[in-house]
C-alpha cells in the first residue's frame, strides 16, 4: 500500500500520506464523556494489516455485523477487503436475533467475529458452537466479565 501510494501520481500531487486524516469518530470511551477520535490512514492499516492479534488472510471470512458508525466496522470491513477474506454482511435483524445469527455464522463459515460485550454476554450460550468454529473473537466496548 505504501509503495503504490509514493507510485500515486495524485497522491504525490496532494502531498497525501498515511499520516493524513481517513476519518473522525466520536465516542465516549472510557470516560463517558463524548469527544472526536481523528484516526489517521496508517492507523487503519496497522489495525488491518500484519496485525499481532487476528492475521486475517485469504482463507478466512468476516462477518460484519457492527453499525457502520461503530469503529469494529473498520475491522470488519478493512479487515476483509485488504487482506483478500470474504465478508459475509449481516443485517440488523439477523444479528438481533441470537438463533438466525448463530445460524449464519455456521452456514457461512465465519472465521472471524468482534462483537461488543454486552452482546456477546446476551448470546454466548447460545452461539457456543458458532463460537468455537472461529479463529478469532474479538469483544471490545466494555469491562468483560471473566465469570461470562
Amino acid at each position: 500500500w505504501m509503495a503504490e501510494a509514493s507510485d500515486n501520481p495524485d497522491a504525490v500531487a496532494l502531498g497525501l500520506n498515511a499520516k493524513h486524516l481517513a476519518y473522525v469518530i466520536y465516542t465516549s470511551g472510557s470516560t463517558g464523556l463524548p469527544k472526536g477520535v481523528m484516526v489517521e490512514h496508517h492507523n487503519v492499516i496497522n489495525l488491518v494489516i500484519n496485525n499481532t492479534y487476528a492475521p486475517i488472510t485469504a482463507e478466512d471470512c468476516i462477518a460484519h455485523c457492527a453499525n457502520i458508525a461503530f469503529d469494529a466496522a473498520t475491522w470488519e470491513v478493512w479487515g476483509a477487503l485488504l487482506n483478500g477474506a470474504r465478508l459475509v454482511l449481516l443485517p440488523q435483524s439477523v444479528v438481533l436475533e441470537a438463533l438466525n445469527f448463530r445460524s449464519v455464522l455456521l452456514n457461512e463459515r465465519v472465521t472471524a467475529l468482534w462483537l461488543t460485550v454486552g452482546l456477546f454476554n446476551q448470546y454466548v450460550d447460545v452461539l457456543s458452537d458458532a463460537c468455537g468454529a472461529l479463529k478469532y473473537l474479538l469483544i471490545g466496548g466494555d469491562v468483560l466479565d471473566p465469570e461470562v
